[in-house]
Order: C-alpha cells, then sequence, then structure tokens
C-alpha cells in the first residue's frame, strides 16, 4: 500500500544517481501498485530489461512524476508507457498467451518481414507481441501494421 506520498523526496543528487524507469506504467496488483517498464543503469539488471518493481511505497506527488521509491530502492522516472503500447499489451493479457524468450528468434525475424516488409535483427518487446497476436488471430496483419506504425512514434519521442 503507497503510504508515503506526503513523505520528504528524495535529493536532486538521489534522483539523478537512480536507476532510470522508461516506457514505465503503473500496475495495480494484489500486492499493492507496482510499475513495470524497462530499466537502465540498476546494480543488479542488464540495460533495457523488462522490470516489475516491488511495491510502491512513495511517488512524485507532480502531475507528470520524476521519480519513485519502491520497497528496496529509489527509481528516476523517464517517458511513460504510450497508450498504443497499452493497449498492444492488454490484448496480450486478454489473448492468454504470453511471450516465451526475451529475444526474438529467427523465425520470429522472418515473420515480422512477412507482415511489416521490414527487416530487422532486433525486435522490441512490444513488437514480438504484435507477431503473437497477428499469429494467432487476436488481430489481424492491416490492424497490426498500423498499431505498429503509431507505436514506433510514441516509443521514439
Amino acid at each position: 500500500m503507497i503510504e508515503h506520498f506526503n513523505g520528504a523526496g528524495p535529493t536532486n543528487d538521489e534522483i539523478r544517481d537512480a536507476p532510470v524507469l522508461y516506457r514505465w506504467q503503473l500496475k495495480d496488483t494484489r500486492n499493492g501498485v507496482e510499475v513495470h517498464g524497462i530499466v537502465q543503469g540498476h546494480p543488479h539488471l542488464p540495460d533495457g530489461e523488462w522490470i516489475r518493481t516491488s511495491e510502491i511505497v512513495q511517488i512524485d506527488p507532480s502531475s507528470k512524476p520524476l521519480w519513485l521509491r519502491t520497497e528496496s530502492r529509489l527509481y528516476h522516472l523517464g517517458k511513460r508507457m504510450g497508450r498504443t503500447e497499452i493497449h498492444i499489451r492488454k490484448e496480450l493479457e486478454a489473448s492468454g498467451f504470453a511471450l516465451t524468450r526475451d529475444q526474438a528468434t529467427p523465425g520470429e525475424q522472418k515473420e515480422f518481414f512477412e507482415v511489416f516488409r521490414q527487416r530487422r535483427k532486433n525486435l522490441d518487446e512490444a513488437e514480438r507481441i504484435l507477431l503473437l497476436l497477428v499469429r494467432t488471430n487476436r488481430i489481424d496483419r492491416e490492424r497490426a501494421i498500423k498499431l505498429h506504425k503509431i507505436l514506433l512514434v510514441e516509443i521514439s519521442r
């Protein structure tokens, strides 16, 4: 439970030294509110890893929060997850399917080219989710292409 919203916030130096979460989203779970996103600068995790934090105990009260504190550490907040990516992730949850690997396989790279007509060696997790949704007939190819174009704009901002 978030109990300490109004407690003393971190110093600028503490925020600067904290790991950064970007493409983040608050998630209400049975255990409380956590944040899911991509981490950079974490002392124990590789840069670019998708994580879910422990329960949030304090968050910057501004309308565009710059930091949050979990039970275990302080995080500097980068760019939030865009609406399109949130939609794609909700579609994945509703489908009952899940990604089983962290990296795209050669088969997924080929499939990505067949659907989006782009050759890519590395696929973003959200792109892999779109492929899974097409493969399982949750969305059609045309819808996937539209969502992908919007997703690329959101990710690049």
